[in-house]
């Protein structure tokens, strides 16, 4: 099941703060220090990772390079749910572990059997699995299907077409179904993750929506 690190712009690592302060403070040692200061309060991050200047900067930069995956997709993924309505960096956090995780692991449906996701298998494993791995099979459903809904959408359309496989409603429908079971799980209680799953189920067309404009835009994958 893939593992999405939770609340990542709270956990900044050093190179990447110091990625941060210098983009915004530029040559002055002293606002480059009260931005790194900010950036460790929780009351202020989110604040300074939206400052249009530093995505613009990571666009622009070959410093780009020097940053982690997690906070260049942790950028896009924010300023493109932000223009899609969805002001939310929770929702935003959580997309961009999904990108860095399956990107990372090389996930694609073009030229792995991975990367197309079985509805019918999974429900088979749902049905044999005890309450405690359903939970997982829930989330990992829902990440699967946002990362392939959402950056892969001609895929699934080509693969309907062609082969009369499901249409990309189908599998929208399914993964927000799947965050939606696994909010209501009382493993979600216990990890605080039911607002976050609930979220998700709520606005999966939404996100995948703007994942498919991102993906056009700013990520290359083949």
């Amino acid at each position: 099941m893939p593992k999405v690190r939770l609340e990542y712009r709270h956990q900044l690592s050093l190179n990447d703060l110091h990625f941060i302060s210098s983009a915004l403070a530029g040559d002055s040692p002293r606002e480059a220090e009260a931005i790194a200061y900010l950036l460790v309060a929780p009351a202020t991050v989110d604040t300074i990772l939206d400052q249009p200047a530093l995505l613009d900067y990571v666009l622009a930069s070959p410093d780009t390079l020097r940053i982690s995956p997690r906070l260049y997709f942790y950028l896009l993924s924010r300023h493109s749910l932000k223009s899609s309505g969805l002001d939310s960096p929770e929702l935003a956090d959580y997309v961009s572990g999904v990108l860095e995780f399956f990107l990372e692991a090389g996930f694609h449906p073009h030229t792995s059997s991975r990367g197309i996701f079985y509805i019918v298998d999974w429900l088979k494993q749902i049905e044999i699995s005890p309450e405690g791995k359903r939970y997982e099979l829930y989330v990992m459903a829902g990440e699967h299907l946002l990362f392939l809904t959402g950056i892969f959408p001609q895929v699934i359309k080509e693969r309907s077409q062609r082969r009369g496989a499901p249409a990309l409603s189908f599998y929208e429908s399914v993964g927000g179904g799947s965050y939606r079971s696994a909010a209501q799980h009382p493993f979600s209680q216990k990890s605080d993750t039911t607002a976050l799953y609930q979220s998700l189920a709520e606005a999966f067309p939404a996100i995948r929506s703007a994942l498919n404009d991102l993906s056009d835009r700013l990520i290359t994958l083949d």
